[in-house]
């Protein structure tokens, strides 16, 4: 028997050669909760079941490249093949996923998808038809109608909805959200993520100067990052900086607006290290996605808290409605005036909400291992039903 992860990305640990070989490219926050997922699946250490790791492994230099495989301990990790660049290698990678599936997934065996893309998709409900085959899918977000990737995705999150044996749901409102569909369903809250770098365990020096504001993530429109330029923006109160780090569409406005400001600054791709520097010597932390988008939810929240960080987000119902929500100061994305209103009352309370670092610190670490554990039963029951079939 296999537990099989389907995802994107490759885990640390074996990253340095599929880098050296294609310089792989993708979402940071995606990178960091597949590695996060499938570190819990190493950790389960279930007996009678190998683990394997696929992923499409997308990288800047074109192809031809052939499935790499690579060991690390008991596990393999598998990076697909694919041929040529951009749109003909996300299409070519189809193939190879679909060649590796028919061969690979097996009676028996457990499929666990990071969200449900076609590439996986097609070629996982066709095996499944004939039985025997267990999916789990982790549902992390869903694509807006304005993105025309919905279109493309959403018959095949509807079939895997309909045709998954559990779901890991990054919410409660994602949860919820399953659950009309399939009721009956086994569906656990699983969203967020321990931080790959250590942590410093002692308190930070108190500084004079303008306080640090972070955002990091993807530089799009969805995630809010022009909004919340403009609200910054839109005073010229000289006792904030605002940090970007990250990539996408708007990272050439946001070089621009640090040029002209120099209460904005840019900070680029950041790798591991630095990106734990980064929130260690921010004072706030920013989460500005659209808080239309209701059941996904931002992963990197958990991040912020298990570092202590000050957290600042807008009125996401899968936080509002989360575990973490008495630990998060939200304000109100259609009103500049509440976005200042909510950096002023943080000013003003700057130490005591500073001394209760260690309380978030705590706080999401019991919510993340409580989420652990459930996931390890989950699996455990799903690979016991398998075994006794």
């Amino acid at each position: 028997m296999k537990i099989i992860y389907f995802g994107s990305s490759v885990p640390d640990a074996v990253r340095q050669t599929p880098n050296q070989l294609r310089k792989l490219i993708g979402s940071e926050a995606v990178r960091r909760r597949e590695s996060y997922i499938f570190r819990s699946l190493q950790n389960f250490n279930i007996e009678s079941s190998k683990l394997v790791f696929v992923s499409t492994a997308y990288g800047e230099k074109s192809g031809p490249f052939k499935n790499q495989i690579i060991l690390d301990g008991n596990t393999k990790i598998v990076c697909l093949g694919y041929w040529g660049s951009k749109y003909f290698r996300h299409l070519t990678s189809y193939v190879s996923a679909f060649w590796w599936i028919m061969k690979n997934y097996s009676a028996n065996d457990v499929a666990i998808t990071y969200n449900f893309p076609p590439a996986y998709a097609f070629p996982i409900l066709m095996m499944r038809s004939f039985g025997k085959r267990k999916l789990v899918i982790h549902f992390e977000d869903f694509f807006n109608p304005s993105d025309i990737r919905y279109y493309l995705y959403g018959l095949f999150e509807y079939l895997g909805i309909k045709m998954s044996s559990a779901f890991l749901a990054s919410s409660e409102g994602m949860k919820t959200y399953l659950s009309r569909f399939r009721p009956e369903a086994n569906i656990i809250v699983n969203g967020g993520y321990f931080p790959e770098t250590n942590m410093s365990s002692e308190p930070r020096l108190e500084r004079d100067g303008p306080l640090k504001i972070l955002y990091s993530g993807s530089l799009d429109a969805e995630r809010g990052v022009e909004r919340l330029l403009g609200y910054f923006k839109s005073q010229s109160d000289q006792n904030f900086n605002l940090f970007f780090s990250g990539e996408g569409p708007l990272s050439s406005s946001i070089m621009l607006a640090a040029e002209k400001d120099d209460r904005v600054k840019y900070l680029g791709l950041l790798d591991q290290v630095d990106y734990a520097q980064a929130i260690e010597s921010t004072d706030i932390c920013i989460n500005s996605q659209y808080s239309s988008i209701s059941v996904n939810f931002p992963s990197k929240i958990t991040s912020y808290l298990a570092f202590g960080k000050i957290v600042l987000s807008t009125k996401i119902e899968s936080l509002v409605n989360s575990a973490y929500s008495d630990h998060l100061i939200f304000y109100n994305d259609q009103d500049p005036t509440n976005f200042w209103d909510q950096l002023y009352f943080i000013k003003t309370n700057i130490h005591k909400l500073r001394s209760q670092s260690e309380a978030r610190r705590s706080a999401v670490r019991d919510i993340l291992v409580g989420q652990e554990k459930d996931f390890g039963r989950l699996i455990k029951q799903i690979v016991a039903s398998e075994s006794n079939l």
